[in-house]
């Protein structure tokens, strides 16, 4: 989706998020990709940056629980119209980036999955004529985005084990370790993975340290090049 963008509009960095609201109307949100003509693991570390620490802050929010879910949102911002001053420190600023474009598809009541497109400084801010013509594909582009979000979806749970199963040394790991590990492989942060396994953040933590220790490695991208080949 990023290459078939930038033939027409460059942009550094793409990411695929969903949005969720509980009974409790509590907002979770999850990465379902992250791509850059350049440094994909920036965007990966900056989106999990992002869902740990300003998800909340997100404009996108407001569409959940929209009353008419076919109609698709797109949006434009600045950094500079970024009130939140961490936020965009942390996730704009230190990266380079100085505009987002956004388009939100409703998947359900309370679910929003959301495609958006960064530039970066050397690219310059998103013109006009830029914006215009690519809110005019808006439908498009959201269902491409759905689409790669159900997918990604549907390959959850089995991907990451998959991809474990391929490691030589994997009978170091123990149980819950190696669990924690499939589920970083399935593009969960570690808030997610500790969520989904039913025990404390702090808890999910020192499991990644283990066994990232276990195996020698540093990030979840030496995991995932290790499991690849």
């Amino acid at each position: 989706m990023l290459g078939a963008i930038n033939t027409c509009a460059a942009f550094e960095h793409c990411t695929v998020f969903r949005f969720k609201k509980d009974t409790t109307h509590r907002i979770s949100c999850s990465i379902l990709d992250a791509a850059s003509r350049h440094h994909t693991s920036v965007a990966r570390h900056t989106s999990e940056l992002f869902i740990d620490r300003f998800a909340q802050f997100d404009w996108n929010t407001r569409y959940l629980g929209l009353e008419h879910p076919d109609v698709v949102q797109a949006s434009y911002f600045s950094t500079g119209d970024l009130a939140h001053h961490e936020y965009r420190s942390c996730c704009y600023d230190r990266n380079g980036l100085v505009d987002r474009l956004s388009f939100a598809a409703m998947d359900g009541l309370d679910s929003v999955v959301t495609f958006n497109l960064y530039r970066s400084i050397r690219q310059g801010n998103i013109s006009s004529h830029e914006c215009s013509a690519l809110i005019g594909t808006a439908p498009i582009i959201a269902r491409a985005a759905l689409r790669h979000a159900n997918r990604a979806q549907s390959a959850n749970g089995k991907r990451g084990i998959d991809l474990m199963d391929r490691l030589r040394d994997v009978h170091t790991l123990t149980r819950r370790e190696h669990q924690l590990c499939a589920l970083l492989l399935d593009g969960l942060t570690i808030r997610d993975a500790a969520e989904q396994m039913g025990i404390k953040l702090s808890t999910a933590t020192t499991l990644k340290k283990r066994a990232f220790a276990r195996l020698h490695l540093q990030t979840k991208d030496d995991l995932l090049r290790r499991v690849v080949g």
